[in-house]
């Protein structure tokens, strides 16, 4: 089953939204104000994207997504890290999605 990256994260990013407090109806096109994420909420979904951006094959997408909501909070951030710096976020970003979507 094949599907797009921004469909098969959506599940993981309405329930992050709804963890800080917005409703679901508060996503539309026509929203103007940013959403206001906990470190760890946007850290996670940061992690999300970035892992699952050239993946196309939903299995994988969802092992990225259940494993990066099992990390640790310490564990996600050292991998945001990682997949942010402008030296290793290519190979980083290669190796989370050779670890958790066992590639």
């Amino acid at each position: 089953m094949k599907a797009s990256s921004p469909q098969a994260t959506m599940v993981p990013m309405l329930a992050a939204l709804k963890e800080n407090g917005y409703r679901l109806l508060e996503l539309s096109r026509g929203r103007k104000a940013s959403f206001h994420l906990s470190e760890e909420s946007g850290v996670r979904l940061s992690l999300l994207f970035r892992g699952a951006k050239p993946l196309r094959k939903l299995p994988r997408i969802d092992a990225i997504s259940g494993t990066i909501w099992a990390m640790s909070p310490k564990e996600a951030c050292y991998w945001f890290s990682k997949c942010t710096d402008y030296a290793t976020a290519g190979r980083a970003q290669r190796a989370i999605r050779l670890l958790l979507a066992r590639e």
